[in-house]
């Protein structure tokens, strides 16, 4: 679905205002995420002051991530672009060490190194590969620029949805803040910028549609992959974009990465599963921990209880 939305972007991006079309997007996403609100009753206040600003980072982060990756797009191929958000699980754990004092350890520095390379890699810059600026190498450059900067958004984004999950926060609830808070800043960035616009009639108006659709149905389907499969299978899966991603880019705009960028690719692919397969291995053994701790807690509790009878009958 986001991969299918990337694309879609291509088709109107020099038909709309690059805000524009966020603004759209998020307008979308808020008129869709109302009914189910509602059907479910659940109540769009925030329940405490440290939630709300905890969801307004998030819809600062969450909007700063899409701004930054639909600007990438601009320079860079899709699919390259997509590479570099989906090694956020490896700034994930940065996050996580600084924010929620997570463990961090010597097989995550290393990935990160990786993923580092990996991107160097995809963006070529011209004062290491000696290539000529304007030979596109300076676009991939500013490209691989903003789509780091997505990535970091998007790994503080999921620290942040991860601290609001601890704190049981409902996930339709911290949607609809996050796109409400999307989609007021959006309009006024495209408002300072003037970038609003009518889209043209036709085929441009049912891509923004699109966009907006696919967005949604993807945030829907990934929250709910969560609530009902592992986590090592979905993120495992989700990295599945990355091929759809160079597959649809090749089949509508025959674009094809050379092979220094596939190596780039390999390399922050690699260190990305390495990372979700590590980290689900790190909380499965948590569980496990804490499993054995409750059971040792009910043996305790249940032979306290047992001599205490005894103590009565004596």
């Amino acid at each position: 679905m986001y991969a299918s939305g990337n694309v879609l972007y291509r088709f109107v991006q020099n038909e709309v205002h690059n805000m524009e079309i966020v603004f759209i997007i998020y307008l979308i996403q808020v008129l869709m995420t109302v009914p189910p609100i509602t059907f479910y009753g659940s109540s769009p206040v925030a329940k405490s002051k440290k939630i709300f600003i905890l969801m307004c980072v998030r819809g600062l982060t969450g909007v700063s991530g899409i701004i930054s990756f639909f600007r990438a797009l601009q320079y860079m191929p899709t699919g390259d672009a997509t590479v570099i958000v989906c090694s956020a699980p490896i700034f994930v754990g940065i996050f996580a060490r600084i924010f929620l004092k997570e463990a961090f350890g010597f097989v995550d520095i290393v990935l990160t190194f990786i993923v580092v390379a990996g991107v160097v890699l995809i963006a070529k810059p011209p004062f290491l590969f000696g290539q000529e600026v304007g030979g596109g190498t300076q676009s991939n450059v500013i490209g691989s620029a903003y789509a780091f900067g997505a990535c970091v958004s998007c790994a503080l984004t999921y620290v942040i949805n991860r601290k609001l999950g601890l704190l049981r926060v409902d996930s339709f609830v911290n949607v609809l803040h996050f796109i409400v808070i999307g989609t007021i800043v959006s309009a006024i960035l495209n408002t300072v910028l003037g970038g609003w616009s009518i889209p043209p009639c036709g085929i441009v108006r049912f891509e923004l549609v699109g966009m907006g659709t696919t967005t949604f149905v993807a945030q829907c389907l990934i929250t709910y992959s969560y609530k009902i499969e592992k986590g090592i299978i979905v993120s495992l899966l989700q990295t599945n974009e990355v091929i759809f991603a160079y597959l649809l880019e090749f089949l509508f705009f025959s674009v094809t990465p050379d092979l220094i960028g596939l190596a780039g690719v390999v390399a922050v692919m690699s260190a990305s599963v390495t990372s979700s397969v590590k980290k689900s291995e790190w909380v499965s053994s948590c569980r496990r921990k804490d499993k054995s701790r409750q059971e040792e807690v009910v043996t305790a509790t249940v032979l306290s209880k047992n001599g205490e009878q005894k103590e009565t009958l004596v």
